[in-house]
């Protein structure tokens, strides 16, 4: 036994140095299709071809549909080709050849054989008719199972055996071959057959002869009568196709009928055409698109247009591409009882994998696991494994096969690779100690630095390569030394080794710019190394992994900086540039490092061109053009411009129009000469424009209404209407003639007719002879030679003898809100008796403000106006009207339609927590139009006229929705908050406030006393009407935090408070505020700055005698320690917790007062003094408990506070129920008029609630 597995192991070794075993099919069987397909009376000579080398005899076989094919005397098998004798349609399929040798068996590609079927034309005779202009389509017939199909179809027109040439009349489908006749004519009229041509392709001699076929004769007659027009209609729609990458050209078909003849146009869903790559064939019916590449994919539509009407229909075209290999397989060792994981992968379009084991399928198991990318793992590798296997890529379009022989290796270790004699290893990087070893089963591996093993479970600096490299992690100086790889399986043990020596890296200190330059503009890149001292780096340039060599470059290297110039760089210039440092190391030669920037040379877009017209009337145009190259940035859309009657500025029909667009409609004015331009878009800017069509309208009636129709009644003249408009102008009168007619009638029933007068063009008329005191009805109407106008102006309403309004709305301002939308807003005139408006006009236009459009609105100052074209200038005003009619215009407010601001904000409340003091609360904007950077608060103080004085601005640091406005006198204000976006700032909205001087003063002479570690006296001076009591408040001082709650709700009566539960040193700023009757704040006391006293350290030592080695002081030394740290601890003992607290005696210097006591109900009329004195025991006044326990009492501590309940108090009030909040941070308002006050240093336990005051007569419940 061990003398069989000596021999297979020298001969595995000597296996392993053979270049090739299994069999290679160096001649792969091809396909026989489409053209190539084979005819069954042109079959003699077929044969498939198939060849292989390889070690020794090789046999073969053959599959047909996967299963062995069986030789015959019509079917042969000579040297590995397949030949026919003939052939019959059960030949048609997949043909795999099978190559094998002593090492196992290798599988062709898959080679598909297509047998002829010729078409079957019928020969029945078939008649149709038709009126004039109609459309008539006759069918070839060609069976569907006709395969391939004709290489050509054409019909003949037997009277004259003439062949029928397509026009823009007559179309003939490629595929179907149906004959079409789009709108047919009398002379059209005859009898028609359809012919195909296949070319059979005969294998013996490589070529191929015509085999023509013709169908029955069908006749069309077209009568003499004409029908109209006929809407279009897609009579052949393009279907979907497939093409491959590479394929010379693929063709989209569309065929439409209509009368007027349709015009065909094609575009492309999402994007552009392909650039340079299309054109269109057959009068526009085909659009050709060459050289495909893998952008090409997408939905193509065609739109048939005719006389203003359009259809469309749209296909797929699909661009697959044929398997290629990235990774094939090939011969290979692997380590017998090891798992192989043996990669294969192809590119191209839907790729699937099958594998092949000498020759048959393998199916997944526990011992092959297939992978969806194409990969092979075989478990646990045995002898017996080591065969020939075949990958094949395939999709719908082809395939590819790969094969290898698997060879088990069972051997000693050896290393295929060892260190080098001198390892450099960069400090901070990974590094690589080279230890590639070979063996089977695999090598166990281990390793040595300087004689010591590496533990390469316990140490994360190291781990091991499948191939037995070592990676050492983090390079530091401590790496460098001797290692050692030693490797070992049951048939012995190798070992290599070698030095490492450390060294700085190098690495780049400056980087090239990924940059983006318009051509011709020059490209510089700079790159900067840093290196070790004793190592060589050699740097240079690449683009797109090639060495530059480009005469317009120029490379310079300075110690290790490196600059590229670029100049006049053209768009072919783009690419992935990469500066490269070269490393020499000794013994392992050049390590390249890489960093790497992008160029991308663009410039505007070539201007569109095969600009052309269509379909000219008196109203609109149809354009049709083709995209021109976007110069490297794509393009994002067209832009139509025109010149009108030869005045030389341009004005835009439409700069919207999408990327995809090849065509577009614009609407027109008759009777005017047109220039027309188009012109494309990208990132970089506008193109030049395209060549200039000139063209003239025809003329007809006026489309438009005048602009800005206004009347007014006569101030002095009961009995006439002042008419205004703006005439329209000459673009917009259609022909010659032209005039204004003005309608009027009296306001009374509907049916009343009207009368007419002609205006004149000047733009004012005085109506006159109207009956005073009457409500009139007016409305304008153009007219020209060609008739009366399409459209009147909006009706008017004027009362003779009323005056109109004076003057006109001033501070027009127009927001952008959105990309089609504008929001006005106005101050409307002053009201008066005589002239007060009741309503609002509004017109605004582009270009032209004789066709300005006019809304009418009530009495109001603000108005939204939607369905506007973005990227437009459009113009506003607006005027005031009343009975009377209409009052001045307003000034002119121009916008464009772009970079829209925020909408309003909603929601603005103010309140007035303390004096002089204005906190504003609003909501954000439903329509931000992005984000909101800030909000501008503007406030006036308005005079006994009501009229702002000057203004005073604020701004929030960023989008929060409140802010606090300080040190405001008394008076009415007028607040604005206007949000702003990174467009600027949008819609004002405004409320008017009424501050109210405090009535409550401020707390005085506020100082401290009796100054503790953890405690401060404080003494206040402070008026006693009328007072709810007081809050002191405090905060570290010399910080900018804010003030907190120190104590609750004090008496009215306290000047002295005690606040505790401070720390040791510690500068503390107080001061004090008075809370009114009213829910009211003072302004805060004086503010006085408090340092706490310094706390002393515990007073307790214990002297221990004579240090001594004695073990049998040890346990007094023991004792005495416990002492002394029981001690310690009973001093740190605070009161527990729902015990009531020991209440110290008064101070000796401080005289008993009444002033201690809590308050009995005040007898001013802001309380209602229910509580019955009869109840109290007079003897027992003075008892705190008594006080807990009374109704409509007050309950407050000895110290002169209110009891809480853990510092919580809630002031709840009737008085008016209004709504504010306060500025200081611990005390909260609801919107109930309740307010929270928050305390952050009591810790006393509180008492019950006192009882509710059942009249809720202004009386304050604490809780």
């Amino acid at each position: 036994m061990e003398k069989e597995l000596n021999i297979f192991i020298i001969l595995t070794i000597i296996s392993i140095t053979c270049s090739q075993h299994a069999p290679k099919i160096i001649v792969q069987p091809i396909n026989f299709i489409n053209g190539r397909a084979i005819s069954r009376s042109h079959s003699e000579g077929l044969v498939i071809p198939c060849t292989a080398t390889g070690q020794g005899t090789i046999t073969y076989a053959w599959r047909h549909n996967g299963r062995p094919l069986q030789a015959d005397q019509r079917v042969k098998i000579q040297g590995g080709n397949l030949t026919f004798s003939g052939i019959v349609l059960a030949d048609a399929g997949q043909y795999m050849c099978l190559a094998t040798n002593g090492f196992g068996t290798s599988v062709s590609r898959a080679a598909t054989l297509q047998v002829r079927y010729l078409p079957f034309l019928p020969g029945n005779a078939h008649k149709v008719s038709r009126i004039s202009n109609n459309n008539v389509k006759i069918t070839c017939n060609i069976s569907p199972n006709t395969a391939p199909r004709p290489d050509k179809i054409y019909w003949t027109k037997t009277d004259s055996n003439s062949i029928v040439k397509e026009n823009k009349r007559i179309a003939i489908s490629r595929y179907e071959g149906d004959l079409i006749f789009i709108s047919g004519l009398r002379n059209e009229s005859g009898s028609y057959r359809c012919n195909t041509i296949s070319n059979i392709y005969d294998p013996k001699s490589s070529s191929s002869s015509a085999t023509t076929l013709a169908g029955g004769v069908q006749t069309v007659n077209f009568s003499s009568a004409a029908i109209a027009n006929t809407l279009p209609k897609i009579e052949i729609p393009p279907n979907d196709t497939i093409a491959e990458i590479g394929q010379n050209k693929s063709i989209l078909e569309c065929i439409a009928t209509g009368h007027p003849l349709p015009a065909i146009l094609w575009s492309k869903k999402s994007g552009t055409l392909p650039i340079n790559r299309y054109k269109f064939e057959n009068f526009g019916r085909h659009l050709v698109i060459e050289n495909i590449q893998e952008s090409d994919y997408g939905d193509y539509q065609c739109t048939a247009i005719s006389n203003g009407n359009q259809v469309s229909a749209s296909a797929r075209l699909y661009v697959v591409s044929e398997p290629r290999w990235s990774i094939s397989i090939s011969d290979r060792n692997h380590s017998i009882e090891s798992d192989l994981m043996w990669p294969c992968s192809a590119a191209g379009s839907s790729i699937k994998y099958k594998w092949f084991m000498n020759g048959d399928l393998i199916t997944g198991s526990s011992k092959y696991l297939l992978h969806s990318n194409g990969s092979l793992t075989i478990r646990n590798l045995a002898r017996s494994d080591s065969k020939v296997y075949t990958c094949m890529a395939y999709n719908d379009r082809s395939n590819v096969v790969s094969s290898g022989w698997l060879n088990v290796t069972v051997a000693a270790p050896s290393f295929i690779k060892s260190p080098y004699i001198q390892t450099s290893l960069f400090k901070g990087e990974d590094g690589v100690i080279r230890c590639t070893v070979t063996g089977g089963p695999r090598p166990t591996m281990a390793y040595t630095k300087d004689d010591r093993f590496i533990d390469l479970l316990r140490n994360a600096k190291y781990s091991i390569m499948k191939n037995g490299n070592l990676v050492i992690h983090n390079v530091v100086e401590n790496d460098a030394g001797n290692y050692k790889c030693m490797a070992t399986n049951r048939f012995g043990t190798a070992s290599v080794a070698g030095i490492a020596v450390v060294t700085n890296a190098t690495v780049f200190t400056r980087k090239p710019i990924t940059t983006t330059v318009r051509r011709p503009q020059n490209v510089r890149l700079t790159c900067q190394v840093q290196k070790d001292s004793s190592l060589p780096v050699v740097l240079y340039w690449q683009k797109n992994g090639v060495n530059i060599t480009n005469p317009r470059s120029k490379v310079s290297v300075s110690g290790f900086n490196t600059e590229f110039n670029f100049v006049n760089t053209t768009l072919a210039d783009s690419g992935t540039y990469a500066c490269v440092a070269a490393t020499k190391l000794p013994y392992q030669g050049f390590v390249s490092k890489i960093s790497k920037a992008q160029i991308t040379v663009h410039d505007v877009p070539n201007p569109p061109f095969n600009f052309v017209y269509s379909e000219l009337s008196s109203s609109s145009i149809l354009f049709s053009w083709l995209p021109g190259n976007p110069n490297n940035s794509p393009l994002l859309g067209f832009k139509i411009k025109y010149r009108i009657n030869g005045v030389n500025s341009w004005r835009i029909a439409d700069n919207s129009i999408p990327v995809s667009a090849t065509f577009h409609r614009i609407s027109l004015s008759p009777f005017n000469t047109y220039q027309f331009a188009i012109v494309a878009i990208n990132k970089v800017g506008t193109s030049a424009d395209s060549k200039y069509l000139y063209f003239a309208t025809p003329s007809d009636v006026p489309y438009r209404a005048p602009g800005k129709f206004r009347a007014s009644a006569v101030t002095n003249d009961a009995t006439s209407i002042n008419i205004r408009f703006i005439p329209l102008s000459r673009e917009e009168q259609n022909d010659l003639g032209f005039n204004y007619r003005l309608h009027y009638r009296l306001q009374q029933q509907s049916n009343t007719s009207w009368s007419n007068v002609t205006t004149g063009i000047t733009g004012r008329y005085r109506l006159t002879g109207l009956l005073p005191g009457r409500r009139y009805q007016l409305r304008l109407q153009p007219f020209n030679n060609a008739g009366l106008g399409k459209m009147k102006t909006s009706i008017l309403t004027v009362t003779t003898g009323t005056s109109p309004p004076a003057v006109a709305p001033s501070n027009v301002v127009a927001y952008v809100t959105d990309t089609n939308q504008v929001t006005l807003t106005w101050n409307k005139i002053p009201s008066n008796k005589v002239s007060a408006a009741t309503g609002y006009r509004v017109s605004y236009w582009t270009y032209d403000r004789s066709i300005a459009l006019t809304r009418t609105l009530g009495d109001i100052n603000m108005a939204t106006i939607a369905g506007l074209d973005s990227n437009m200038n459009y113009s506003f005003t607006v005027n005031a009207f009343n009975e009377g009619g209409d009052g001045p215009l307003s000034s002119i407010e121009t916008k464009t339609i772009k970079n829209p601001v925020p909408g309003a904000v909603s929601n603005i409340v103010a309140s007035q927590p303390a004096a002089n003091q204005i906190t504003l609360k609003w909501k954000a904007p439903l329509v931000p139009n992005g984000a909101i950077l800030h909000y501008r608060i503007n406030y006036t103080l308005l005079n006994s006229q009501n009229i702002p004085e000057v203004a005073v601005s604020n701004t929030t640091t960023s989008s929060e929705t409140a802010y606090v406005l300080s040190n405001l006198g008394p008076g009415i204000y007028r607040f604005t908050i206007i949000p702003g976006n990174a467009h600027g700032y949008g819609i004002p909205t405004s409320i008017q406030f009424d501050v109210i001087a405090s009535a409550i003063p401020a707390p005085i002479d506020l100082a401290g006393s009796n100054i503790q570690e953890t405690s401060v006296d404080l003494i206040w001076t402070a008026t006693n009407d009328p007072l709810i009591g007081f809050i002191i408040r405090s905060k570290l001082a010399l910080q900018s935090s804010s003030f907190s709650n120190s104590s609750q709700l004090l008496s009215p009566k306290l000047r002295r408070f005690t606040v505790k539960n401070l720390i040791s040193s510690t500068m503390y700023t107080f001061h004090v505020i008075a809370v009114g009757s009213n829910n009211k704040f003072s302004s805060p006391s004086n503010e006085v700055n408090i340092t706490t006293a310094v706390e002393t350290a515990p007073q307790s030592s214990m002297m221990i005698g004579i240090i001594g080695g004695l073990a049998g002081f040890s346990a007094v030394i023991f004792i005495i320690a416990s002492i002394f740290f029981y001690r310690r601890s009973q001093q740190k003992k605070t009161v527990i917790k729902g015990k009531k607290p020991v209440i110290p005696p008064r101070p000796t210097s401080e005289a008993e007062a009444d002033d201690n006591r809590p308050p009995l109900p005040s007898d001013s009329g802001n309380f209602e003094d229910q509580f019955n004195h009869s109840d109290v025991d007079a003897e027992s006044v003075d008892s705190m408990d008594q006080y807990a326990d009374l109704p409509n009492l007050s309950k407050f501590n000895e110290n002169g506070s209110f009891i809480g309940e853990y510092g919580t108090l809630r002031i709840v009030t009737n008085a008016e129920n209004s709504s504010y909040g306060a500025h200081y941070t611990d005390i909260k308002y609801s919107n109930a008029g309740s307010v929270s006050v928050r305390s952050g240093t009591n810790t006393r336990p509180g008492s019950p609630a006192s009882t509710v005051n059942h009249n809720n007569a202004g009386f304050l419940t604490f809780v």
